[in-house]
């Protein structure tokens, strides 16, 4: 089990969890705060420069493996969390904008009840109203939408405080492994439609839409492990990609099989991993890991067919061993 990426990642969020994967993928030890910064090989100085991107961030963790602070634009924006998982945050602040933010929440409903801005020196603050009627559901107003929360407090209903945005939640189905439906609106325009389902509640389908007609279909398949063994992508033009997964006994990817209109059916990519269950080469990259005492990479240089291509360095703080007082 991947403690850090399970207690951190809505799993059940396929696009989600693919994100933050590889930032939180193979932690080990007790660790307190990782700090990663990705850098760019320049071929004409043969020297490696600092990038600025995704790859660059801090995370701060408690003992229980939760993030608790982040850093990303290279240190510009600091955000503190109640519970990153849920995205409930406590605090941002962006240096560049001279910004504080702050958020006070409600101890019954544990939602935002108030909003501080802090700036320039100059304080604003704002009630985010919370309504509890009589049947237990919620309506509950935050930065951004009016949210509807239903008896068993599942939201049924989003909609942008500030244009037509909307999200219209359907647990008809709900019975059936857990399906339900997401729709996104704009207006009149349906933009997206994500169902979800199984065991875990994963995101097994998404259909995208323009001007109300149907663009792009997604099907997404699992094994008894959560991952992922099919993704087949069909388009309004007739033409389709589905691709297969297939992982060795310990989870790790291996093969990624691509199926195409013309018949072709083959290897798209291959995956080889480290004793350590880091990726070490595919198709046409391949890794190379320095690591610490704990275990965990602290260098990461990619080459790109045969070629230098970039390199990204990580940095870590742990947890004193040993008892310690809560």
């Amino acid at each position: 089990m991947n403690d850090y990426f399970e207690k951190n990642c809505n799993t059940s969020n396929w696009l989600e969890s693919s994100y933050f994967h590889n930032k939180l993928k193979n932690l080990k030890g007790s660790v307190k705060l990782i700090k990663q910064d990705a850098y760019g090989y320049n071929g004409e100085t043969q020297l490696f420069e600092m990038e600025n991107g995704s790859d660059n961030f801090s995370f701060e963790f408690n003992r229980e493996k939760e993030i608790i602070r982040e850093l990303g634009g290279q240190g510009v924006i600091e955000t503190t969390y109640k519970d990153f998982k849920k995205h409930k945050k406590l605090s941002e602040t962006n240096t560049y904008t001279n910004t504080v933010e702050l958020f006070e929440y409600d101890e019954e409903t544990d939602l935002a009840n108030r909003y501080i801005k802090i700036k320039d020196g100059v304080r604003t603050e704002q009630e985010l109203k919370i309504s509890i009627h009589k049947d237990g559901s919620i309506i509950h107003s935050n930065l951004d939408f009016e949210v509807h929360y239903n008896t068993d407090g599942n939201i049924v209903h989003e909609k942008s405080r500030n244009s037509g945005l909307e999200f219209v939640y359907d647990y008809s189905g709900y019975g059936k492994k857990g399906y339900y439906t997401r729709t996104q609106r704009i207006g009149d325009q349906i933009g997206f439609v994500q169902k979800y389902g199984n065991s875990s509640r994963c995101l097994i389908e998404l259909i995208l839409y323009r001007d109300n007609v149907l663009s792009s279909r997604t099907m997404l398949f699992f094994d008894e492990n959560g991952n992922l063994i099919q993704n087949m992508r069909f388009f309004d033009d007739g033409s389709y990609d589905n691709h297969y997964y297939f992982y060795n006994d310990r989870n790790l990817l291996i093969e990624d099989k691509i199926s195409l209109p013309n018949g072709y059916y083959g290897t798209d990519h291959l995956f080889e991993y480290d004793q350590h269950d880091n990726l070490i080469k595919t198709t046409n990259t391949s890794y190379q890991y320095k690591y610490d005492q704990q275990g965990n990479w602290i260098e990461r240089i990619e080459t790109y067919r045969n070629d230098i291509y970039g390199k990204i360095t990580r940095e870590f703080t742990y947890f004193p061993s040993g008892l310690h007082v809560v």
